[in-house]
């Protein structure tokens, strides 16, 4: 989402360079689900089966959440994908973001093109840890993280 990438100034989470893409640490989808669920709207296969207005309240109640549970990273694309390719493309937690910023802390990830990467990026790594641990969990947060056991 534009405003996520805005919010951090059009830098990524990790490197401070530019950001292409956002990493939701609680998977989008699970967001959609919830609304739905929360709104008692049956779930239907294909989008076109929901009136207008339901597809309105439905975005409405996506974007209030998405906000509530402050869950857009900005990343660079490459960083993303890699993200990605190591934890896959579903079911992502909080967890795997900060286990995948303790390889790169650890020099066991190497991210490329990391234009201002000096000594000092563990202790930023350690700052951008504790800012996602210490992100407001609500019970639908936490739900959501642990719902699956795959």
């Amino acid at each position: 989402m534009i405003d996520t990438i805005i919010q951090y100034d059009r830098r990524c989470f990790i490197t401070n360079d530019r950001a292409d893409e956002v990493h939701h640490l609680i998977n989008f989808k699970d967001i959609v689900e919830e609304c739905i669920s929360d709104l008692s709207f049956p779930i239907y296969c294909n989008i076109g089966e929901y009136s207008e207005n339901q597809l309105q309240i439905i975005s409405n109640l996506i974007l209030k959440k998405h906000y509530e549970y402050n869950c857009g990273i900005p990343l660079r694309r490459d960083i993303h994908e890699t993200f990605h390719k190591l934890y896959g493309y579903k079911n992502n937690t909080k967890i795997q973001f900060i286990d995948f910023l303790n390889q790169i802390k650890n020099d066991k990830l190497e991210i490329p093109y990391w234009a201002e990467k000096d000594e000092s990026y563990k202790k930023l790594i350690d700052e951008k840890i504790n800012l996602i641990l210490s992100q407001k969990a609500t019970s639908s947060v936490a739900f959501l993280n642990c719902k699956r056991g795959d």
